[in-house]
């Protein structure tokens, strides 16, 4: 019970404390992305409001290669189809029509989309054959305004699904930009059926922030690939909704899953419907449409590429296209997330009632040090002078 003593028992609360603040603040920073955001709204109301439509996968595929004029214009819109085409940024902030980061599979050429100017882009021809499959002509990489402007010109009914493939500044706003700059921006029967799509919620919330400032509504799909959350898998991020909160700057209408997780998933898949939210499916074929009720088909309209057999006739991409599997399928993750936010939070309340257990003790010796001085004092005040004994 000495000074010292005490003094190091003051330290030890303080030191519980700070420990069960970080405990109990990283429990409910789990409780709340675990749960918070589970019921959240779209941005701009969608279920039974919009839809369906379809969407072909960058244009008419057996019409000519995909992502070029010719199979946008003139292979879907031409046709009265709306198409779905992707837009890549190149280094000078010029948007084109494109898909892969690599440049190899379809003109041959080994650089990044991303490290090549207009003039550069421009300068490449599209090669003949593309994973296997012989077109007989080359064709070139379009530039996203006149192909905007030409679906624009084709026909009154056809819409477009633009899909931007770049997580970069300025991406958001070269599409819009080209959108604005059409002739549909002043037609809105057609607009309402001209969406965005995009894998990143920063992209997301870009494309609302750029299309509130063109005094355009159009709606906004996130997609969400099997394979691209790390640990914690697609399921848990369906089941969450981390990825469509205001944290993440939210702003999506639609939500997009592959064929294969769309039919694993309906029912939690619902469960956004329920909420108001807008269903879209990639992977389809042209027969696929009639099996199932969403509010957004993208249809692959291709013919059958020899070099992606192997991949179950998807179309291609970067590097060696395989077989889509939905293996992120599983919600131990979350159980895993909920048990360790359960813990914390145990954790921090025994630290709490330890600090306080301590406190009590560290109060209780003051006090008895307090009367055992006051004892001494007592002692010497009414105590007897031994020197005036006598013997």
């Amino acid at each position: 019970n000495s000074p010292k003593h005490m003094t190091n028992n003051h330290c030890k609360i303080v030191i519980l404390i700070l420990f069960a603040l970080i405990f109990l603040v990283l429990s409910s920073v789990l409780f709340v992305l675990l749960f918070a955001f589970q019921n959240v709204k779209p941005h701009t109301p969608c279920q039974n409001e919009w839809g369906p439509v379809t969407y072909y996968h960058r244009g008419n595929l057996t019409f000519a290669q995909e992502n070029t004029f010719t199979a946008i214009v003139n292979g879907s819109a031409a046709n009265g189809n709306n198409p779905e085409l992707d837009v890549s940024l190149l280094k000078d902030g010029e948007g084109v029509l494109f898909h892969d980061d690599s440049m190899l599979r379809m003109t041959g050429v080994d650089k990044d989309i991303r490290d090549v100017s207009i003039e550069e882009v421009l300068g490449t021809p599209i090669l003949q054959e593309i994973d296997g499959y012989s077109y007989n002509f080359t064709n070139s990489i379009p530039e996203i305004e006149p192909v905007i402007e030409a679906i624009c010109n084709v026909d009154a009914n056809v819409g477009m699904n633009i899909d931007v493939k770049v997580d970069a500044n300025g991406a958001a706003k070269a599409v819009v930009s080209a959108l604005k700059s059409s002739t549909c921006a002043g037609d809105e029967t057609r607009m309402n059926n001209i969406i965005f799509s995009t894998p990143y919620p920063n992209i997301v919330s870009d494309s609302i922030k750029e299309l509130k400032a063109a005094g355009l509504n159009n709606r906004v799909a996130i997609y969400m690939p099997s394979g691209y959350y790390g640990f914690l898998g697609l399921k848990v991020m369906l089941k969450t909704r981390i990825l469509q909160s205001a944290m993440f700057g939210g702003g999506a209408s639609i939500i997009e899953v592959e064929k294969i997780v769309y039919d694993a998933e309906q029912d939690l898949l619902q469960k956004w419907r329920d909420d108001g939210w807008c269903i879209g499916v990639w992977g389809l074929k042209p027969n696929d449409v009639s099996e199932y009720d969403v509010d957004v088909y993208i249809v692959d309209d291709a013919p059958a590429f020899p070099d992606l057999v192997a991949a179950g006739g998807r179309l291609g991409g970067d590097g060696i296209m395989k077989k889509v599997t939905y293996d992120d399928n599983s919600l131990t993750p979350y159980n895993g997330l909920i048990a360790a936010a359960t813990f914390c939070l145990l954790f921090g309340i025994i630290l709490i009632v330890l600090a306080v257990w301590l406190e009590m003790r560290y109060r209780q010796s003051k006090q008895d040090i307090s009367n055992a001085q006051g004892d001494s004092v007592d002692d010497v005040e009414g105590g007897t002078d031994i020197m005036a004994t006598p013997y």
